[in-house]
């Protein structure tokens, strides 16, 4: 079996009850907003864009802190774990904003069937589906290569010198989120030409891998507590 069938084993039912969490929340959230009158706001561009941060964010953080001892542990090579953990991070990154477009698509029609939507509305159009997507996908990207580094080097070195690679280690995450993004109000903000912003997580997307194969390609694994 391979590290990315493993993994995803290991998270299915993870994700399942979150999933399953997620649209509870937002069935009775919504219900409980159009109650009062129309709503203005997509709910779960608010809630599902921030679990399309955080979630992959703490996923990231899991595959090293998690996963990387117990695969090596039991004869799986660095190269493999950290390709493997690679592909893993790969699926999150492309899956979760996915989640978040195609959720919006089926809050926006239903509100618009039961006549609950108001002007202030972000009405979902499908025309504009890829744009709403490669808005979320680079802070996704950003926030699991953060995950991932910021807890590499908490397991390579002492944690008052992890703690110091904090900064250095959010920046992905930052560039993703800071330059471009989608709010509740399903406005498309790049804070510089799209194609800028894009290349410049692209690049410390691609440096925190680096930095990351850099910090556990040798890594001595740690032994548990006794």
């Amino acid at each position: 079996m391979s590290v990315v069938t493993s993994l995803l084993r290991l998270w299915r039912p993870m994700i399942l009850w979150f999933a399953a969490i997620l649209v509870a929340v937002e069935v009775v959230a919504v219900a409980a907003i159009s109650a009062a009158g129309p709503v203005r706001f997509s709910f779960w561009l608010v809630v599902a864009g921030a679990a399309a941060l955080y979630w992959p964010l703490v996923a990231g953080i899991l595959l090293v802190s998690m996963f990387f001892k117990i695969f090596v542990a039991n004869g799986v090579t660095r190269h493999e774990f950290l390709r493997g953990m690679a592909l893993s991070a790969l699926a999150v990154t492309i899956v979760f904003p996915a989640v978040v477009v195609v959720g919006h698509a089926v809050e926006s029609v239903v509100l618009g069937l039961a006549g609950h939507r108001a002007e202030s509305y972000p009405v979902f159009r499908f025309g504009e589906a890829a744009a709403e997507y490669f808005h979320l996908l680079p802070a996704t990207a950003g926030f699991v290569t953060s995950g991932i580094l910021i807890t590499a080097g908490f397991y390579r070195f002492r944690p008052w010198i992890g703690v110091l690679l904090i900064a250095p280690g959010s920046l992905p995450a930052l560039t993703g989120n800071g330059l471009i993004e989608i709010d509740d109000s399903g406005e498309l903000i790049a804070r510089l030409p799209y194609a800028i912003a894009l290349t410049l997580t692209a690049v410390a997307v691609v440096l925190g891998w680096a930095a990351t194969h850099r910090l556990l390609r040798d890594v001595a694994v740690k032994r548990s507590a006794t």
